[in-house]
């Protein structure tokens, strides 16, 4: 008894040290589909003994996406497992995994589901809470979906459960295809949260961009000022800094380099300056979709395709100036990190 104690507490300690180095990725072009058939086969022997059938469905020419090999892998492993421990006891035990390319989102969905007791509406919001388990005291850390939901926003990317007890579960994860351009400028973030700061970044070096940083309004106007900027993203804090100072250096930039205002709340001379000088709006939740359609606002390239393998041409996204913002009717909660309070949404 001691021993297996002890093995927890060592799970657990592990578990926490990868939750806080996730950031400390080494990124580059994986193949989604080789990376996921290897962690299935790291359970072969597991499937075979628990009578679990397992079923395959990768789309052809899928793009790659910039991710951390062993951390995406991580991920990919523990769903994996949370699908395993969910069919445990259940007559029709079936995990179903694949991928396919959204071209709305430039995205790359890897899909999970398995056939297992399903969530309770109850808990669907609480699934990627640090410590959050619905296991026997003992056999669980509550930490596997929260460190599979901080690798995948680490990469820019979102995830979504949608799940019916009785029934089965399934988790979509959706990770920028990586589609590099022939430009040489940068794509300038302005933020003063890093946690938002970092996760648009995250989603425009996974599409290929290189990215710049800026986390207060002396910094973003300095680098404004140096250009070689193809857009920039900032947020109305950043603006509301020195209203005047931005319009001054926008007239003498000419308003050559796009601007994207990224603001929950614009009001006055911020959001005056928005309408003015901005050619996209996001606004909160920040989500794949609505930055890809501001990215092809701002820079309207003809190579901004869709990075498959197989395509020739681009999504044909409107690149005419349009408000990328949150969606009508939306009941995501963009301040909470487990925002899966309806199912099937991403956070």
């Amino acid at each position: 008894r001691i021993a297996e104690e002890s093995e927890r507490a060592a799970r657990i300690v592990r578990n926490l040290l990868a939750f806080a180095r996730r950031q400390t990725a080494e990124r580059s072009p994986q193949d989604v589909a080789d990376l996921f058939t290897r962690v299935l086969a790291l359970r072969t022997y597991e499937f075979r003994l628990n009578g679990v059938d397992v079923e395959m469905a990768f789309e052809r020419g899928l793009p790659r996406v910039l991710a951390d090999a062993g951390q995406l892998q991580q991920a990919l492993l523990n769903l994996v497992l949370n699908a395993e421990q969910a069919m445990r006891g259940r007559a029709t035990r079936r995990l179903e995994v694949g991928a396919s390319y959204v071209a709305d989102a430039g995205a790359v969905q890897i899909t999970v589901s398995d056939t297992g007791h399903g969530i309770e509406d109850g808990n669907l919001g609480r699934v990627f809470d640090p410590f959050f388990t619905t296991r026997d005291v003992g056999e669980g850390t509550g930490l596997g979906l929260s460190i599979c939901y901080g690798i995948v926003r680490d990469h820019g990317g979102q995830i979504a459960v949608d799940s019916q007890v009785g029934v089965g579960t399934t988790f979509a994860l959706l990770l920028p295809a990586y589609m590099p351009t022939a430009a040489n400028e940068e794509l300038l973030v302005a933020h003063t949260e890093q946690g938002e700061r970092d996760y648009v970044a995250a989603m425009l070096a996974g599409w290929g961009f290189g990215v710049a940083f800026a986390d207060n309004a002396s910094a973003a106007l300095a680098r404004y000022r140096a250009g070689n900027l193809g857009a920039i993203f900032i947020d109305g804090g950043i603006v509301a800094g020195d209203v005047d100072a931005w319009r001054a250096a926008r007239q003498a930039k000419g308003g050559s380099i796009p601007l994207v205002l990224t603001s929950g709340a614009a009001q006055g001379d911020v959001a005056k300056f928005g309408r003015e000088q901005a050619v996209a709006l996001l606004t909160p939740p920040i989500e794949l979709r609505t930055v890809r359609a501001a990215v092809q606002a701002a820079l309207s390239h003809d190579d901004f395709g869709d990075g498959r393998a197989d395509a020739n041409e681009t999504s044909g996204v409107d690149a005419a100036p349009a408000e990328a913002g949150r969606r009508t009717g939306s009941t995501e909660d963009s301040t909470s990190q487990s925002g899966v309070s309806r199912t099937g949404e991403y956070v």
